[in-house]
């Protein structure tokens, strides 16, 4: 059967795909660009970066910027390894580019929600996919030691009170308020619930009915409770839980890298236009 040649294939691909493709992206994020300056809102960002290929030897990454109130994206970056100076810069670049080209449009942003990378420059980030797994993991394997399977009833609680303090927390509220409902859980298991702090002195729960109750109150001076306290008192914990976002997470972002790993899987090389009109289909995909 005739068909054409890979060199016409290319050929055909360098001279009208790729650049149909941009144009299509290009007159998208305008549009979008003309009436979000218009509207006179204060944008709210989520921004994350992704490599390549599954290891530390990535040649390119590409950065999202979305529009969290309106779950679209709204700038894409395509960096290339050799040009900032290694592959663990490029998420970085990527980020600094988007907000850049989004404030020379004239576009007013609001905050900026990233993940929990050391190198990034942000307002508030996302922690409830990398790090809240990695507590998780903590807790469990600090449960599975001797002397300390009690905990294991109550990690979710501990989770889920990683998940309360930011959405209970005003933006103009205190960071110190965020630590104190944080490190009132340490407390709490031991059934105290007041005298947590000096702006959160009581758990806002209720009575508790002894007769409903299925997990056991871990006691004070413990081998269980020691070791806990220093994982919820740690240094990291400390920095990272008053930067948590009381509004916005990026899940929407997961969504749509799980999109772009349908167009250009890690496990194929591309060139350079490959790899941006294979992003740039995502994006104009989830739209």
């Amino acid at each position: 059967m005739v068909s054409i040649s890979y060199r016409t294939f290319m050929y055909h691909q360098q001279c009208y795909l790729h650049p149909v493709v941009i144009e299509a992206w290009r007159d998208q994020q305008a549009s979008y660009m003309q009436e979000a300056y218009n509207s006179g809102r204060h944008v709210h960002l989520g921004g994350d970066g992704r490599a390549d290929t599954p290891c530390h030897c990535a040649k390119f990454g590409s950065h999202t910027l979305m529009d969290l109130e309106k779950n679209m994206v709204v700038d894409l970056q395509l960096i290339q390894s050799n040009g900032v100076k290694g592959n663990c810069n490029m998420e970085k670049e990527g980020l600094i580019r988007g907000i850049n080209y989004i404030e020379q449009n004239g576009v007013p942003i609001g905050q900026i929600v990233t993940d929990r990378h050391l190198q990034k420059i942000y307002r508030f980030y996302n922690f409830f996919y990398e790090y809240l797994s990695g507590l998780k993991k903590k807790l469990l394997a600090l449960s599975k030691e001797k002397e300390c399977e009690d905990l294991r009833d109550w990690i979710k609680s501990l989770i889920n009170q990683l998940y309360w303090v930011p959405s209970s927390t005003q933006e103009d509220e205190d960071d110190e308020l965020k630590w104190e409902k944080w490190t009132s859980i340490t407390n709490h298991i031991q059934n105290i619930h007041d005298g947590h702090g000096e702006q959160f002195q009581q758990c806002e729960h209720g009575d508790l009915d002894p007769t409903t109750r299925r997990k056991r109150w871990l006691r004070p001076g413990t081998k269980v409770m020691e070791k806990l306290e220093l994982i919820v008192n740690s240094r990291q914990m400390k920095r990272d839980i008053p930067m948590c976002s009381p509004s916005f997470q990026t899940s929407s972002l997961e969504a749509h890298h799980s999109i772009i790993n349908q167009f250009a899987p890690k496990m194929y090389k591309f060139s350079y236009f490959g790899m941006q009109s294979r992003i740039t289909l995502a994006a104009l995909h989830y739209n």
